[in-house]
């Protein structure tokens, strides 16, 4: 153990006593903790305090594999600009992205430490977040596990946080951890343990203690008894004044009572006070710092407008994002001002194009969906199912019943309408009824699993022995409408009205679109794992938005058929398809 984790000490008032261990690691299953000092921009020095839990049925450095997470983590945090519990939050879901397409089981623990608050975030079940709080009066401690993902805390003098494995836990005895406990000789102890089991690997724990700094002294029960045993001491009455003297110590406690009373309502204001000037001081420092590289990106961009008008526009966008990001925390009037001057300015470097279409095919019934699968088109619509040959232009017809929209996957068309979904195979013919269903409006396949998008939420349908089970995909419902739309790439986009919104396993994810002036109501959208934008259609302004995914506008394609189009796709050559009432057209995208 180095003497650096004995001792760390955040940008908080007080210190951070750290013990950390780890058990060996085999190809298959590693439990691995970090400790390291985080410098946010603007707000000073925190400590993070990470443990890891990876499971894989492949051969792997899984150490080496946790330690470049972490190292992820760090630089997430670092550069996030945002609060810090959403730093801590953003920096679990990178975590997770970054482990998720490994085939591991995955399960690790975030404890930010920062300004005498602490901020968790934990992912699996294995992670194990466990604070034990102090009572001096004969050392005991009272623990409590974190039960919940994410949130933030007060910390208090003498709380001991351990951070541990599931597997550390099983070989811990918490009966041990007393408020004058040697964390240091603790550790050694579960060392020794550790190393006389066969199976040691998984074993991963921090142990971390709220210290204060010198002068700061911790107040107990055991002080209050003495106090309270000498003033009995004081008021011990003599035989014959007794009942005189039984009054006035009534009298006397009366008065101590209410003026401890008073005392602790002073307190409580005081400590309000102090966290409301505490929040309006973080606010004011967060306003400051993003107003100011506003300022300085929108002035850096005034002045290479005429040089360099495409860079420009891209430090327009980054002075967009930190306007708004200065206005969630103070709403301020010269803040204001800037945003209006910086959309003016967006407005005037809009990267806009007229585009021209050509008809592709025209068939005998108005079309309401299209996708594309193995280099072909497939267009649902009328009854019908419509193969169609880019390349030859050649349309083969399938009968798809009373279907109102499609969507093509794996050889196999899935199909909504009449209150049910049908699936149709298009090697055998097969037609089957998978499950019903009702007022669903879009319909979307990805890694086997059927997602229905309705009004207020989405509905994922996984494949079971005897069918399909449904599952409600959202944590709380969103506000969408008839004309919202969704495309999966891993994570599901879905638009509704002026907005796009991102969803990782149910949880919504944040996504705004920057650099967008006078945007109207979104519908149908477009994307896939191979494509590094999302392609959506402004049916208010007649238009196609290609807009980054990280939410970065980039340009605008503009023709009046976008406003009529139902549906869309772009190939793997970023050819545009279009569906308008019975005709698919065409067009190429620079």
């Amino acid at each position: 153990m180095d003497e650096a984790d004995a001792k760390e000490s955040s940008s908080t008032s007080r210190e951070l006593e750290i013990e950390k261990i780890a058990g060996s690691a085999d190809d298959h299953v590693a439990g691995s903790v970090f400790v390291k000092r985080i410098e946010l921009p603007d707000l000073g020095v925190g400590t993070l305090v990470a443990v890891f839990h990876l499971k894989s049925k492949d051969s792997g450095d899984l150490q080496i594999l946790g330690g470049d997470t972490f190292e992820l983590v760090c630089k997430k945090i670092e550069s996030s600009g945002t609060s810090v519990l959403e730093a801590v939050r953003l920096s679990t879901s990178a975590a997770w992205e970054y482990l998720s397409d490994r085939n591991l089981e995955v399960n690790f623990a975030l404890v930010f430490f920062w300004d005498d608050a602490c901020y968790i975030s934990r992912f699996g079940s294995l992670a194990k977040i466990l604070i034990f709080d102090s009572l001096i009066s004969g050392g005991k401690q009272v623990s409590e596990e974190i039960k919940f993902d994410s949130g933030s805390g007060p910390t208090k003098l003498g709380q001991i946080y351990l951070v541990a494995t599931e597997p550390f836990l099983t070989i811990f005895d918490k009966s041990l951890l007393s408020h004058d406990a040697d964390l240091g000789e603790l550790i050694d102890g579960v060392a020794t343990e550790i190393s006389a089991k066969k199976d040691k690997f998984g074993v991963a724990a921090a142990l971390v203690r709220i210290k204060p700094h010198k002068g700061e002294t911790l107040v107990g029960r055991e002080e209050d008894e003495s106090l309270e045993e000498a003033e009995k001491e004081e008021v011990l009455p003599k035989k014959q004044t007794f009942f005189k003297d039984v009054l006035t110590v009534v009298r006397f406690r009366r008065g101590v009572v209410i003026l401890a009373c008073l005392v602790l309502l002073i307190l409580m204001g005081s400590v309000l006070f102090t966290l409301k000037g505490s929040r309006e001081r973080e606010n004011k420092t967060q306003f400051n710092s993003h107003f100011a590289a506003a300022s300085s990106k929108y002035n850096e961009a005034t002045a290479l407008l005429e040089l360099n008008r495409s860079k420009a526009r891209e430090i327009l966008v980054e002075a967009d994002r930190e306007v708004k990001l200065a206005l969630k925390f103070l709403g301020d009037e010269s803040a204001k001002k800037l945003e209006s001057e910086i959309v003016l300015k967006l407005k005037e470097t809009e990267n806009t194009q007229n585009i021209n279409f050509e008809l592709l095919v025209e068939v005998d019934e108005p079309l309401s969906s299209l996708s594309v699968s193995d280099k072909r088109l497939w267009a649902v619509g009328g009854g019908k199912i419509f193969e169609i040959d880019p390349t030859s232009k050649s349309v083969d017809e399938i009968d798809s019943g009373a279907a109102e929209r499609g969507f093509i996957f794996d050889a196999a068309g899935y199909l909504l309408g009449e209150n049910k979904v049908v699936k149709i195979d298009f090697t055998s013919g097969k037609s089957e009824d998978l499950f019903n269903t009702e007022g669903a409006h879009d319909i979307a396949v990805f890694l086997g699993n059927i997602y229905l998008l309705f009004d207020l939420r989405i509905a994922k349908f996984v494949p079971v022995a005897k069918g399909y089970s449904e599952t409600s995909y959202l944590e709380k419902e969103v506000e969408l409408t008839q004309r919202s739309r969704f495309a999966i790439d891993g994570y599901i986009w879905v638009t509704s009205g002026k907005r796009i919104y991102k969803f990782l396993r149910g949880r919504q994810e944040s996504f705004e679109i920057s650099g967008l002036s006078g945007g109207g109501d979104l519908g149908a959208i477009f994307t896939n794992t191979e494509l590094s934008d999302l392609y959506v259609i402004d049916v208010t302004n007649s238009a196609l938005l290609v807009i980054g995914k990280d939410g970065i506008y980039k340009r605008a394609y503009q023709s009046t058929e976008f406003g009529k189009a139902s549906d869309m796709v772009i190939n793997e050559s970023k050819r545009l398809y279009i569906v308008l009432a019975n005709k698919i057209l065409t067009a190429e995208l620079e």
